[in-house]
């Protein structure tokens, strides 16, 4: 239990310093995605500790040491599932369904009115440039191909859907 709630309390101040590295960053007018990063940091640093309480808890010898597979499994989870819902978030900003869901929220509206509601900058241009910007694309003599970040970042948003049976769209 002790490995459990050590390594909550690392992921938690793990996420404090992705957000306080990210906000410094973006007060230099530097965007990166890299700040993710420091969640693998934060699994070396977890893992140590946690085999260090454990060798002292066990006397020292180093043989009969339990090793944290628990603690640090569940660090890797949380830092997965960081990963997947704020880098959601990131590449789409608002999804077209929340914003129409915020638009209905002023009153109601015809099919026309949330259709026009829309434009091809909202819808897709921008999304490309983020895309592009985030290194998940490249254009190439104009076609856009993914990369293979692009395909890695695609096929766990896929095992994600696929573990909450969620549809694909936006």
């Amino acid at each position: 239990m002790v490995y459990i709630l050590l390594s909550l309390f690392l992921f938690i101040t793990t996420v404090f310093c992705h957000v306080i590295l990210h906000r410094f960053l973006v007060t230099r007018q530097i965007r990166t995605y890299k700040t993710i990063y420091i969640f693998g940091l934060g699994f070396l640093l977890t893992f140590g500790i946690l085999v260090y309480f454990s060798y002292n808890l066990a006397g020292g010898t180093g043989w009969d040491m339990q090793i944290p597979i628990t603690g640090s499994i569940i660090y890797a989870l949380l830092s997965f599932l960081f990963y997947i819902y704020f880098g959601n978030a990131y590449l789409g900003e608002d999804s077209p369904s929340a914003r129409i869901f915020f638009h209905l929220e002023k009153g109601p509206k015809s099919y026309e009115e949330i259709i026009s509601y829309f434009s091809d900058e909202t819808l897709i241009i921008k999304r490309v440039r983020n895309l592009k910007d985030a290194g998940l694309v490249r254009e190439e003599k104009g076609r856009y191909k993914a990369t293979t970040r692009g395909k890695f970042m695609m096929s766990i948003f896929e095992i994600y859907r696929k573990l909450l049976s969620w549809d694909k769209g936006g």
